[in-house]
Order: structure tokens, then C-alpha cells, then sequence
């Protein structure tokens, strides 16, 4: 196996474990959530639950992604969108309306992440295209 296809699977392995755990913390556990991770007021249980319902897909389609990456590359492009949004929404929320070192480097390791996830499924494409030539 190639260093490429390693790092897809180690990347969405553990990402797909993490937003996961995540996923389900908002969703059991929303205000000890809230309390201690994700501090955005004002609390608000039902969206806390939302963004924890969308956030377990997100992690189900990496983990479902880590057995054959390049036959679901498109799965993992997406998780890389979606992450790249979530980045751009913390530079409005942090950046804009409460600027800190802390949130500038949260921020930096957002993107990174997004940035991750997206060429992780560019090279998850090019091993599907690899092995399947015209």
C-alpha cells in the first residue's frame, strides 16, 4: 500500500471517529456539550442536537469511506466541503464578532483539516482512476 492511501485511511479513520464521538455527545449529552466544548451562546438544546445529527453522517461516510477510499472518494470530498464550511463559519463567528490567538489558531487547524480531507479524496480519485485506465 502506498503512503497516499494510508494517509486516506488513517485520515478518515480518525476523523470518522472523532466527528462521531462529537455527533454523539451533542446529541446525549448537548449542555455538558455546550458547557465544555462548544461554547457559542445563547444554549440552544434543539440545534445542538441538529448539528450533531449532521455531524454523525459526516463521520459515518468517512468511517464508511475507510474501507475501499477510492471507490468512495466522492464521500470523502464531501466530509472535506463540509469541514471547509464549518472553517469559513468559525473566521465569521471568531475572526469578525470575538477575535482571539486562541480562535485564529482553532481556525488554522480547521482549515488544515478541510484541506486534509479534500486531497485525501483527490488521491482517493486518481487510485480509482488508476485502477480503472480508459
Amino acid at each position: 500500500m502506498y503512503w497516499k492511501q494510508t494517509f486516506v485511511r488513517v485520515l478518515a479513520l480518525s476523523v470518522g471517529v472523532s466527528y462521531g464521538v462529537g455527533a454523539f455527545l451533542m446529541l446525549l449529552v448537548p449542555q455538558w456539550f455546550f458547557e465544555h466544548l462548544g461554547n457559542y451562546p445563547p444554549y440552544n438544546r434543539h440545534y445542538v442536537g441538529d448539528a450533531g445529527s449532521f455531524l454523525l453522517v459526516l463521520g459515518l461516510m468517512l468511517l464508511w469511506a475507510v474501507r475501499n477510499p477510492a471507490r468512495h472518494h466522492i464521500m470523502i470530498t464531501l466530509v472535506g466541503i463540509g469541514s471547509l464550511c464549518h472553517a469559513t463559519n468559525h473566521v465569521i463567528e471568531d475572526v469578525i464578532t470575538n477575535p482571539s490567538s486562541v480562535s485564529i489558531v482553532n481556525i488554522f487547524l480547521y482549515y488544515v483539516l478541510a484541506i486534509a480531507l479534500l486531497l485525501a479524496g483527490w488521491w482517493a480519485s486518481r487510485d480509482l482512476l488508476a485502477s480503472h485506465p480508459a
